[in-house]
C-alpha cells in the first residue's frame, strides 16, 4: 500500500489552485484556506500562505487568524511578532473561553 504524505494531501493541481485562488480573491474564505494550505502544507512555503490566510482571517475565520499569527512568529522578527500578537488577540475575541484555551490563545 502506498503512503501519502501530508504535503500530497494538501497539494492542489495548477487548475484547481487557479480556481480556488480566483474564488479566494472574490472573498471565499474556504477557498482562501485551501490555497493557504496548498502553500504551507503542500509546498512547505509559509510566506506564500500568509496572504491567503489573511483573506480568510479578514472574513472572521479564527483558525486562519491563529494560523497567520503562528506563521508570522515562525518567520520571526519584531514586526512579524507584533503583528502575530494582534492576530492572536483578534482570534481570541472571536472564540469562547473554552475554544481560546483549546487553541492556546488564552492568557
Amino acid at each position: 500500500m502506498a503512503t501519502t504524505s501530508t504535503g500530497d494531501i494538501f497539494h492542489l493541481s495548477a487548475e484547481v489552485l487557479e480556481k480556488q485562488a480566483a474564488l479566494a480573491k472574490n472573498g471565499d474564505a474556504e477557498a482562501a484556506m485551501r490555497v493557504a494550505q496548498h502553500y504551507s502544507l503542500g509546498e512547505n512555503d509559509t510566506r506564500k500562505s500568509i496572504p491567503w490566510l489573511a483573506i480568510a482571517a479578514e472574513k472572521g475565520d479564527v483558525i486562519a487568524m491563529q494560523n497567520i499569527a503562528s506563521s508570522m512568529v515562525a518567520i520571526g522578527g519584531k514586526k512579524n511578532c507584533q503583528a502575530a500578537l494582534e492576530w492572536f488577540e483578534r482570534a481570541k475575541r472571536g472564540m469562547t473561553a473554552g475554544e481560546a484555551t483549546s487553541y492556546g490563545v488564552d492568557e
